[in-house]
């Protein structure tokens, strides 16, 4: 079986999505691996990884999401295993692991430093399964440079088997590969693709505002799936919304109290992807059964409007495992503008 450790040298760099597009573009049976879970998901009563649960979803494998993860939490890691009992367990890891799988995809914490106290960095992962690493890096192109230069300098690789780097979410291919792909093999760096930006990839779920919520769903699950491209709070009157030209984007998601009924009925007849109603405040059982037949999700929530407006202001635009458009543009991506198949 073959191996490879995902890392990045800064937060939300797109691994994920690199390898869910180079899991598709193989289109083999594979297996995947996230020591340090770092994107909590609580279902079922059941905690585990976001980015576990969605590529065991979309790969249907087998493995439950829950035990592809050592653990979440520092203090606690710190508290039950040292450096050994760290390697036993990602070899246990890799021992559950399917016969039937031909690669194995192992994704590191948020960036490349992340559970470095608890010996579940990138590098100690790398070589503790002996897996490739592959390093994905995305931001201002000089930025890139000095985070792929400081990386070259001021790590030891000795042990680690460097396959190579990734720029993520690029605005100009053709000109960050004029500028700096000599640049780069200069310095000894192999450059195994760079990916585009894609604005489509920005854009989040109804569903996954709904987890990062942890939104109880009383109406139209149906369109849990839709995208949300606009957020549009609703902290005036339904009527003074209603002369907004904001107001009119059919793919906008309302946050406002659960007893506003004139702004929650605006937002119905104006088409929308999803209401959610803050402060725990359910709206009258009509308006309930008519965002249930516009299959309009309406998310519950316990937090003020504020409060949950901030949250999907924070919220990070993962993948989900039913967006196909998502996935085969990820897929695409890696097809078109990397290498990484010459490594499988």
């Amino acid at each position: 079986m073959k191996k490879f450790v995902f890392t990045s040298l800064n937060e939300n760099a797109g691994k994920t999505g690199i390898i869910i597009g180079l899991g598709k573009v193989l289109n083999k049976k594979i297996a995947y691996l996230k020591p340090f879970g770092d994107r909590l998901l609580y279902r079922k009563k059941r905690l585990w990884d976001y980015d576990s649960a969605i590529i065991s979803k979309i790969f249907e494998i087998e493995e439950s999401p829950e035990g592809m993860s050592l653990g979440f939490d520092h203090s606690k890691l710190r508290y039950m295993y040292d450096k050994s009992d760290i390697i036993e367990k990602i070899n246990y890891l890799l021992d559950s692991i399917s016969e039937a799988a031909d690669t194995l995809f192992i994704e590191s914490g948020k960036n490349i430093m992340h559970g470095v106290s608890v010996h579940l960095d990138a590098l100690t992962i790398a070589k503790a399964t002996e897996a490739k690493l592959i390093v994905v890096v995305s931001g201002d192109n000089d930025d890139i440079i000095d985070e792929i230069q400081y990386f070259k300098d001021h790590n030891r690789l000795e042990g680690v088997d460097f396959a190579g780097v990734i720029v993520n979410k690029v605005k100009d291919v053709d000109d960050f590969k004029m500028v700096y792909e000599e640049l780069l093999s200069e310095i000894g760096i192999n450059l195994l693709g760079v990916i585009p930006f894609e604005a489509e990839l920005t854009y989040p779920s109804v569903q996954l505002v709904s987890d990062n919520l942890m939104a109880k769903v009383i109406s139209g699950e149906k369109g849990l799936d839709d995208i949300v491209r606009e957020v549009f709070v609703g902290a005036m009157s339904g009527n003074a919304a209603q002369r907004l030209e904001k107001f009119k984007n059919k793919n906008k998601l309302i946050i406002t109290s659960g007893d506003r009924s004139d702004m929650i009925l605006a937002a119905l007849e104006t088409h929308c992807v999803g209401i959610v109603l803050t402060n725990n405040i359910l709206p009258q059982p009509n308006i309930i059964a008519l965002a249930s037949e516009k299959k309009v999700p309406l998310l519950l929530v316990h937090s003020d409007t504020h409060k949950a407006a901030k949250k999907i202001d924070q919220l990070v635009p993962l993948v989900d495992a039913n967006d196909e458009k998502k996935i085969k543009i990820l897929e695409d991506s890696i097809r078109n503008h990397t290498n990484l198949i010459d490594l499988i």
